[in-house]
């Protein structure tokens, strides 16, 4: 799927949070250059948008955790209601939120 994505076969969204969360593991593996390979790979992707949640943003994230998903979950679900788009996850916790839509990510394979 990513190089779906890389090629912009497919679109695909994301925030700068997740891509911040990557960061912080990669970096704890201690793999700099590695980290360096992957931000540069993703800066490429025709298909991949990035997107910088506002303070308001994560204000509403956190109303969002009321649907019972921790402060990451619900950032992810409140930035796909906001922009109508759809979660693609393995997560069984998007299972059910009022309002958002999930994918599986052999869905996206399956149609394409």
């Amino acid at each position: 799927m990513l190089r779906m994505i890389d090629r912009g076969d497919i679109k695909a969204f994301t925030t700068i949070f997740t891509i911040h969360s990557i960061e912080v593991v990669m970096d704890k593996v201690g793999e700099p250059e590695a980290l360096k390979t992957f931000l540069k790979s993703i800066g490429r992707f025709k298909g991949l948008s990035i997107y910088s949640t506002t303070l308001d943003d994560e204000i509403s994230a956190i109303n969002e955790m009321e649907t019972g998903l921790d402060f990451d979950d619900s950032l992810q679900s409140y930035v796909a209601k906001k922009f109508n788009l759809k979660i693609v996850s393995f997560d069984k916790h998007f299972d059910g939120i009022a309002g958002l839509s999930q994918l599986r990510p052999e869905d996206i394979i399956n149609k394409i």
